[in-house]
C-alpha cells in the first residue's frame, strides 16, 4: 500500500481542494508535536460552565482558541486600530475557504490573519452562518469592510441571493505590525518523498486543526518538489505548520510564507498568486502600498519569473 503516495514519475500540477484526510489506521505514526499551546483538541464539548469562563474574559462562548493567550484576548485600543470584521447573513453550511475564494475575484484587499466561521444556532432563530475574519493591517480591514458594505459579497441560496453584513467586531484585534513577511500560505520545498500533498496533510492532521483553502504543486523534478499550501488563517494554521515542518526536517525542508491571493489582483489568465505577482508587481505598488513589501520578498524567495 503506497498510503496515498503519488507514483514515481507522476507530475501533478493540477489545483486540489478536497477536504484534508484523517490519517489512516495503517499510516506510519509521525511523533505528534504541540509547537504551540494555541492548539485545541477536536471535537471539545462546550459546556455552561466553559462558556462562562470564555464569556468572563470577553470571548465568545463559541470561541476555540487559547483564551489564556496574550495576544487572542480582547484589546482596548482604539476603534480606528480595530482589525477585526464580524460578517453575518452567511449561508447556513458556509466554510472559510469557501468564503476565501468568494473574495479572492475582488481582491486586492490585504493578509488574511484568521478566519473563523459560528454556525447558525437554530434555537436562537439564527439561519445564517457568522464569521470572524482578522486582517493583518487596518488598510486591508478597511477595504474589505468597505467591499461587503457595498454589498460587493452574496451567495446563492437555493433561488434566491443573499448579500452578507458586515460590522466591526466588538471584539477588537490589534494590527500585526511586525509580520511583514508572513501569511497565511506556505511554500514548501523538499524530498518527494516528504513533500507531497497526501503527506503534507497527514502531518498536520496529526499535529493540529486546520482548514485549508487550497494546495497546489507548483514545482516538481524526480527528487524535489514544492508545494503551495493555502491554509484558511495564518494563526493557528500555516503559523504553527511552519514550526513544525522547521523542527521535524530542519534544512531538509524549505519553509517559505508565500503570497496571499487576498492582497493581489486576480489575474483572468493565471489563478496562481505567483504568476499574479510576477505580472503586476509594477502596476499594483501604488496600490499595495504596505502589502507590497512582504509580496515583492515572498517573490524574490521563489525565484522570481525565471524559476
Amino acid at each position: 500500500m503506497n498510503n496515498g503516495r503519488p507514483k514515481p514519475g507522476a507530475r501533478t500540477r493540477s489545483a486540489v481542494t478536497d477536504a484534508p484526510p484523517t490519517a489512516d489506521s495503517d499510516t506510519t505514526a509521525t511523533p505528534v508535536l504541540r509547537p504551540m499551546d494555541i492548539l485545541t483538541q477536536r471535537g471539545a464539548v462546550d459546556d455552561d460552565k466553559e462558556g462562562d469562563r470564555r464569556e468572563a474574559k470577553g470571548f465568545s462562548r463559541n470561541y476555540r482558541g487559547d483564551i489564556n493567550n496574550p495576544r487572542n484576548k480582547p484589546s482596548a485600543m482604539a476603534d480606528d486600530q480595530n482589525v477585526s470584521l464580524f460578517i453575518t447573513k452567511l449561508p447556513a453550511t458556509l466554510e472559510a475557504r469557501e468564503l476565501l475564494k468568494a473574495l479572492i475575484p475582488h481582491a486586492p484587499f490585504g493578509r488574511v490573519f484568521s478566519v473563523s466561521i459560528t454556525p447558525p444556532n437554530i434555537d436562537k432563530g439564527q439561519k445564517g452562518a457568522a464569521a470572524k475574519v482578522v486582517m493583518f493591517s487596518r488598510e486591508g480591514t478597511e477595504k474589505l469592510h468597505d467591499f461587503i458594505q457595498r454589498g460587493g459579497l452574496f451567495f446563492d441560496v437555493g433561488f434566491t441571493k443573499e448579500t452578507a453584513q458586515v460590522c466591526w467586531n466588538q471584539i477588537k484585534s490589534d494590527p500585526s505590525t511586525h509580520d511583514d513577511d508572513k501569511s497565511r500560505v506556505l511554500i514548501i520545498t523538499g524530498s518527494t518523498a516528504v513533500v507531497g500533498i497526501p503527506e503534507l496533510r497527514t502531518l498536520f492532521c496529526q499535529n493540529f486543526d486546520y482548514q485549508e483553502e487550497e494546495v497546489t504543486v507548483v514545482r516538481e523534478s524526480e527528487t524535489k518538489r514544492t508545494v503551495e499550501f493555502r491554509f484558511c488563517s495564518f494563526r493557528s494554521q500555516a503559523e504553527v505548520g511552519s514550526i513544525l515542518l522547521r523542527r521535524l526536517y530542519g534544512r531538509d525542508v524549505r519553509v517559505e510564507f508565500g503570497i496571499d491571493p487576498l492582497a493581489v489582483r486576480p489575474i483572468s489568465d493565471s489563478g496562481h498568486p505567483a504568476a499574479q505577482a510576477t505580472t503586476n508587481t509594477k502596476s499594483q505598488a501604488s496600490q499595495r502600498l504596505k502589502e507590497d513589501r512582504w509580496a515583492k520578498l515572498g517573490q524574490w524567495r521563489r525565484g522570481g519569473p525565471s524559476a
